[in-house]
């Protein structure tokens, strides 16, 4: 598919990871189903639905000031610093790729924004077969109830004229024999769910040991490790490494550590980081 065609817009480039398919109507059904996955909260909602508006439906990227983010009414309606922790756990759902582009008071003050395409249709492959499991599940239920009153009818045709048929649906329970095994789609759709959430909790529990290693900019850090093809493992390792060595090295040493390392690099390996103490820098 050919490139996105230039914009007068100065704030708006080329999408930076894969170009967007699908009208785009369908591309929000399939952001919809993406957040359905993760089960995110109104105000993540918002701010991916402002992100697209302002990326012409996820066909580019954006540099965009968190103030203008946080505008009142039609946007989030909150200030910078709420801006910023949004815009964190966005991140952190790989959904949107965001790369600073400003600072401002030793915060990003402007950021750019993409959609991750790929991301996206994983999680709405994840809702599409929760949904499918669920529809299974309440199909089966129904099934069985009906099967049940058929069965309990004929057997009350005799003597004093009761079929049963009204007592049977709401007293009827499920036996082992009248279970409907679960479709090859419902099982997939279940695992998927299940890894997504696993892989949430792993990238959070990465996240945590690097707060307790001193890194504030845990959001970006990740962000980082998912463009290096790292994993929340690799992520967690390292942070075992710093908070063996506590105080040798500032954040700029740590991400610099990030963006050297290699898929089945030890953290220990002594080219990731510099033979003296890096600067402090704030984050």
């Amino acid at each position: 598919m050919p490139k996105s065609k230039p914009t007068d817009d100065p704030h708006q480039t080329n999408l930076p990871l894969a170009e967007a398919e699908g009208t785009v109507a369908e591309r929000r059904a399939m952001l919809g189903l993406a957040l359905e996955a993760i089960e995110c909260t109104n105000a993540l909602a918002t701010l991916c639905s402002v992100l697209f508006d302002l990326t012409s439906g996820g066909a580019r990227s954006v540099a965009v000031m968190h103030e203008e983010l946080g505008q009142r009414p039609w946007r989030l309606c909150t200030s910078a610093r709420g801006v910023r922790e949004q815009v964190g756990r966005l991140k952190l759902t790989g959904i949107v790729v965001v790369r600073p582009t400003a600072t401002k008071g030793g915060f990003n003050s402007v950021s750019e924004f993409a959609f991750d395409w790929e991301r996206v249709k994983t999680l709405a492959a994840s809702a599409a077969g929760r949904r499918t499991s669920a529809a299974g599940r309440r199909t089966s239920a129904a099934g069985r109830r009906t099967s049940a009153a058929f069965s309990d009818g004929a057997k009350g045709g005799g003597e004093g004229g009761s079929s049963g048929f009204a007592q049977a649906i709401p007293n009827q329970e499920s036996s082992p024999s009248s279970s409907v095994p679960p479709s090859a789609a419902q099982c997939d759709g279940k695992r998927q769910m299940a890894d997504v959430r696993q892989k949430a909790a792993d990238w959070q529990e990465a996240a945590r040991r690097l707060r307790d290693a001193g890194l504030r900019a845990t959001a970006a850090a990740i962000q980082e490790a998912r463009e290096r093809g790292l994993s929340a493992g690799d992520l967690a390792g390292l942070a075992e490494h710093l908070l063996a060595n506590a105080g040798a090295w500032g954040p700029g040493a740590i991400f610099h550590a990030i963006r050297e390392w290699l898929p089945g690099d030890s953290p220990s390996k002594e080219s990731l980081w510099p033979t003296r103490t890096a600067a402090v820098e704030t984050w």
